[in-house]
Protein backbone atom coordinates (compact mmCIF):
# COMPACT_ATOMS: atom_id res chain seq x y z
CA UNK A 1 0.00 0.00 0.00
CA UNK A 2 1.13 3.12 -1.01
CA UNK A 3 0.40 6.50 0.71
CA UNK A 4 -0.56 9.73 -0.74
CA UNK A 5 1.29 12.13 -0.59
CA UNK A 6 -0.88 14.39 1.88
CA UNK A 7 -0.26 11.31 4.26
CA UNK A 8 3.44 11.42 3.21
CA UNK A 9 3.23 15.11 4.34
CA UNK A 10 1.53 14.22 7.29
CA UNK A 11 3.30 11.27 8.72
CA UNK A 12 6.72 13.00 7.84
CA UNK A 13 6.35 16.52 9.15
CA UNK A 14 3.97 15.77 11.97
CA UNK A 15 5.91 13.92 14.65
CA UNK A 16 8.46 17.08 14.14
CA UNK A 17 6.16 19.55 14.32
CA UNK A 18 4.68 17.59 17.34
CA UNK A 19 8.53 17.50 18.58
CA UNK A 20 9.09 21.01 18.14
CA UNK A 21 5.73 21.55 20.02
CA UNK A 22 7.18 19.73 23.16
CA UNK A 23 10.11 21.04 23.33
CA UNK A 24 8.76 24.87 23.04
CA UNK A 25 6.63 23.81 25.77
CA UNK A 26 9.31 22.04 28.16
CA UNK A 27 11.53 24.72 27.45
CA UNK A 28 9.22 27.24 28.48
CA UNK A 29 8.00 25.10 31.69
CA UNK A 30 11.68 24.60 32.30
CA UNK A 31 12.38 28.42 32.41
CA UNK A 32 9.40 29.47 34.30
CA UNK A 33 10.33 26.48 36.96
CA UNK A 34 13.63 28.22 37.15
CA UNK A 35 12.29 31.45 37.28
CA UNK A 36 10.03 30.39 40.07
CA UNK A 37 13.21 28.94 41.96
CA UNK A 38 15.43 31.44 41.79
CA UNK A 39 12.86 34.09 42.44
CA UNK A 40 12.29 31.93 45.92
CA UNK A 41 16.07 31.63 46.47
CA UNK A 42 16.04 35.12 45.93
CA UNK A 43 13.36 35.88 48.91
CA UNK A 44 14.48 33.20 51.22
CA UNK A 45 17.84 34.89 51.13
CA UNK A 46 16.75 38.87 51.38
CA UNK A 47 14.92 37.25 54.60
CA UNK A 48 17.95 35.29 55.82
CA UNK A 49 20.26 38.74 55.61
CA UNK A 50 17.93 40.65 57.42
CA UNK A 51 17.26 37.94 60.07
CA UNK A 52 21.20 37.77 60.33
CA UNK A 53 21.08 41.75 60.67
CA UNK A 54 18.55 42.12 62.80
CA UNK A 55 19.96 39.26 65.15
CA UNK A 56 23.35 40.87 65.20
CA UNK A 57 21.91 44.82 65.90
CA UNK A 58 20.09 42.73 69.16
CA UNK A 59 23.27 41.15 70.24
CA UNK A 60 25.04 44.34 70.22
CA UNK A 61 22.24 45.96 72.00
CA UNK A 62 22.05 43.73 74.71
CA UNK A 63 25.92 43.82 74.93
CA UNK A 64 25.93 47.68 75.23
CA UNK A 65 23.23 47.67 77.84
CA UNK A 66 24.93 44.96 80.13
CA UNK A 67 28.22 46.90 79.49
CA UNK A 68 26.83 49.86 80.88
CA UNK A 69 24.95 47.97 83.60
CA UNK A 70 28.64 46.22 84.42
CA UNK A 71 30.21 49.70 84.36
CA UNK A 72 27.45 50.98 86.85
CA UNK A 73 27.66 48.07 89.12
CA UNK A 74 32.09 48.42 89.33
CA UNK A 75 31.46 51.76 90.05
CA UNK A 76 28.87 51.43 92.73
CA UNK A 77 31.06 48.27 94.29
CA UNK A 78 34.42 50.89 94.09
CA UNK A 79 32.48 53.44 95.78
CA UNK A 80 31.50 51.11 98.20
CA UNK A 81 34.39 49.22 99.33
CA UNK A 82 36.08 52.96 99.41
CA UNK A 83 34.16 54.42 101.75
CA UNK A 84 33.68 51.49 104.24
CA UNK A 85 37.51 50.66 103.88
CA UNK A 86 38.77 54.37 103.45
CA UNK A 87 41.26 53.57 106.36
CA UNK A 88 42.82 50.50 104.99
CA UNK A 89 43.48 51.98 102.00
CA UNK A 90 45.98 54.79 102.42
CA UNK A 91 48.71 53.13 105.27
Amino acid sequence: MRDTPSETIKNTIMPELLLFIYLTLFNLLFKGVCWIVLTLFRIALFIFRWTIEIIIYAIRFLYRQLSKVAAWGWRKGFTHYRTRYSRQLTP
